[in-house]
Formats: C-alpha cells, sequence, structure tokens
C-alpha cells in the first residue's frame, strides 16, 4: 500500500512540477514524505523545472556534491567555492535523467559572476587562453564527471534554446566530446534515448564513443560538419536498435550520403526524417534505396536540398503515404512542380500540415484536390488553416497569372 502511495503522490507531483513549479516547490515543506517523494522528481531536470535566474543555485548545490579531490582542483585553480559547503545530506546526482549542457554552462557562468562581483569580474570567453574560460570549462568538466559517474541513469543530452544566453558554447567543445568516456559513462549512457546537439562543431569523438555503448537512442538531432563527422554519426546510426526521429543539418551538401545509408536497419520504424542542405544530385543507389524503403515517415523535411527534379526522384515522391506533415524550403528556386505534387498526392488526406517557401498555383491546386483535410498549409508568408481561404487564394492568382509554372511567394 506505501508503495502505491507512493506512486500516485509521484504522478500527482510530476503533474504539478509541469503545470506549476512554484506550487511543487511549496509542497516540499508539507511533510517528510511529500519531500522524499518530490526531491528527486526536481532533480531529474532541475535546470529546466526551475527559473534561469536559479541556475547558479543549483550549480552551487552540485559543488557541495564533489569529493575533495574535485573541490581541491577548483580551489587551486582560483574558483571561489565559499558559497558552497562541502556534502550534501543528499546525493543530488543520483536523481539527474537530463544533461541540458547549455543551461549547465549558463548556470555556471551566473555562480562564478555572482562570486566575484565584488571584484569587478567580468566573464570573457573569447579565447582559449582566457583565464576565466579555463575555469567554466574546469567547472563544467567537473559537474560532467560527477552527474555521468553517479546518475543511476542518463535519458536525455540536449541544448535547449540558441541566441545570446548560449553564444559561448563552442567553447566546451572538448568537453561535450570526452562526455562518452568520462568515469561510469558506460554505466548511466547505457538508457540514453535522445540527443541534441546543435553548434557548428565537431562532435565525431562524441558520435563514436555513443555507439560503443548506448543501443536505444530514438531521437537524434544534430549538426553534421565534416565527413568524419557524417561516418561517426552513420556508425551511432547503426548501432541503434529503433530510431525514430533523424534531423539533421550538414554544413556541405555531399556529407549526407553516408547518414542516409545507415537507415538501413531502421527504415521499418523511422517516422520523422528533417534533413537540411543535401545535393541529390550526387546520392547513391543504396542511399535512394534506403530512403525510398522508409515508408513509415509521417513527418518529412527537405530544406535547402538541391538536384530533386531529375525524373528518378518520382519514385521517392511516391514513398510516403502516412505522412501527416512536409516541409519544403528551397535553397535556391528551380522548378520542382512534379516531385511536390507527388508527394502530395501519395500522401493524400494524410496530410494535415504543408509547410512550402514557394509554389505554383499546380502545387496549390494538388493541396485543394488531395490534401482535403489539411488543418495548416504555411505557403510563403501566409498560413491557411481551411480548403476555403487557400481556394480563395488559389483562384486570385488564376486570375492573375497565365504561366502555369511560375514560382509564387505568397
Amino acid at each position: 500500500m506505501d508503495n502505491l502511495l507512493t506512486e500516485i503522490l509521484q504522478q500527482i507531483f510530476r503533474e504539478l512540477l509541469r503545470d506549476s513549479p512554484k506550487d511543487g516547490f511549496s509542497a516540499l515543506m508539507v511533510n517528510r514524505k511529500w519531500c522524499k517523494t518530490i526531491i528527486p522528481i526536481i532533480w531529474e531536470n532541475p535546470f529546466v523545472i526551475s527559473h534561469r535566474f536559479n541556475y547558479y543555485k543549483i550549480i552551487r548545490t552540485l559543488l557541495s556534491t564533489l569529493d575533495n579531490d574535485s573541490r581541491s582542483l577548483l580551489i587551486d585553480n582560483d574558483i571561489n567555492l565559499s558559497s558552497s559547503s562541502s556534502g550534501t545530506l543528499l546525493d543530488y546526482p543520483f536523481f539527474i535523467r537530463n544533461i541540458p549542457y547549455d543551461y549547465i554552462f549558463k548556470g555556471i557562468k551566473n555562480y562564478i559572476s555572482s562570486e566575484y562581483k565584488d571584484d569587478g569580474f567580468i566573464i570573457k570567453v573569447d579565447n582559449d587562453h582566457d583565464s576565466n574560460s579555463k575555469k567554466i570549462r574546469l567547472m563544467f568538466r567537473q559537474l560532467l564527471t560527477i552527474i555521468i559517474n553517479r546518475s543511476e541513469f542518463i535519458k536525455t543530452i540536449r541544448r535547449f534554446h540558441n541566441g545570446p544566453l548560449t553564444k559561448d558554447l563552442d567553447k566546451i567543445e572538448d568537453e561535450i566530446n570526452m562526455l562518452p568516456y568520462l568515469p561510469g559513462a558506460n554505466k548511466s549512457l547505457q538508457k540514453l534515448y535522445g540527443i541534441h546537439i546543435a553548434g557548428n562543431l565537431d562532435f565525431t569523438k562524441f558520435h563514436l564513443g555513443l555507439s560503443q555503448i548506448c543501443k536505444n537512442i530514438t531521437l537524434i538531432k544534430i549538426n553534421c560538419e565534416s565527413i568524419e563527422s557524417s561516418n561517426s554519426l552513420a556508425s551511432l546510426i547503426r548501432s541503434q536498435k529503433k530510431l525514430v526521429i533523424l534531423i539533421v543539418e550538414f554544413s556541405e551538401d555531399h556529407l549526407f550520403v553516408p547518414v542516409l545509408e545507415s537507415l538501413e536497419n531502421h527504415k521499418e520504424y523511422l517516422e520523422y526524417l528533417s534533413l537540411k542542405n543535401c545535393n541529390f544530385n550526387i546520392i547513391n543507389d543504396k542511399a535512394l534505396e534506403v530512403l525510398t524503403s522508409c515508408k513509415k515517415l509521417e513527418i518529412l523535411g527537405l530544406n535547402h536540398c538541391t538536384g530533386l527534379d531529375n525524373k528518378k526522384f518520382l519514385s521517392l515522391s511516391k514513398s510516403f503515404p502516412l505522412l501527416r506533415k512536409f516541409t519544403f524550403k528551397y535553397k535556391e528556386y528551380y522548378l520542382l512542380e512534379d516531385f511536390l505534387i507527388e508527394i502530395i498526392k501519395t500522401a493524400n488526406r494524410n496530410l494535415r500540415k504543408i509547410i512550402m517557401d514557394c509554389v505554383t498555383p499546380k502545387i496549390i491546386e494538388a493541396v485543394l484536390k488531395y490534401a482535403t483535410e489539411f488543418t495548416s498549409c504555411e505557403l510563403g508568408r501566409n498560413e491557411y488553416s481551411s480548403i476555403e481561404g487557400l481556394n480563395k487564394k488559389f483562384m486570385n492568382l488564376k486570375n492573375c497569372n497565365n504561366e502555369d509554372n511560375i514560382y509564387l511567394k505568397i
């Protein structure tokens, strides 16, 4: 009965923390049982539950869990730990299930600035030789080490945001790459199911390290900057049992082929595929065959992809009958009516959301004829939520344009 009551309380508190974190934190003070139940839930993902202005408090608590050697290392490198006493009542890293590395990075910067604000301390991470940058990287490395070594298991490693709060993340490329090689990684990363690693960095070592440990990743969202990175990402994908979501942005348009080839064992499971910056003129037969075989796709994004006007890709456009969402954005404009119309025709009524930055009247006509149950259709700068609204626009276009193949940003 006690175990059942605890499970019920856990479900209630998870919902409470999701909907109203402030009330969830207040519940900590009710009694010992509630406190004991809520704390592990909060610490599964403390940076996401907490307000960003409290990140430094989480860092301060994690610093208190470091062993004496790690604390001495930080102190010897002129990092002030006076506000973070040694030792805690609970082993907080044990509860952590998610690593939002951009939030951790931001929290470390906040912690250091608060500790040194009376000394006129200014955080600079403009070059690798800057002493302040080295302090941030050292703290980041030590905290990642304790989380990886003491967490029961990690579910996700991800970056939540781009922007000014995380603009310096390139400085921790080495730390991210070394994450699978930290003590305890063989144990804590075995249940990893999602990674979202963004930035113009080389994550080759990260891919290869994870491929030796993880077999249950279902979601990968990542940038690919080199052929080495593409090959290592392909190795990571091949080592998984069931990949469901793959989102990749390639820095150069010839890097995508090894990644597509690696989907051979996942074509029965893949539901969401988004590719950016691919030149399909160079695709080989194997990669094309694998992509064409991904019949279970429900979401497909082709952004800045060129070469699809070749007639051999018409078979590809007829391969995805279950599509619910389709996105296509041009890198440069070229006539692609047949391919896009076949995508729409094949998905038919299943297609509920369409995003295209440039269309022709014939493509709009295909949407009106086949995707009759769409709930959102974004064409250029306009969004339509009904057949009636799009049909009105279509009639206006027919009256204004005599050429059926003129591409329009509407």
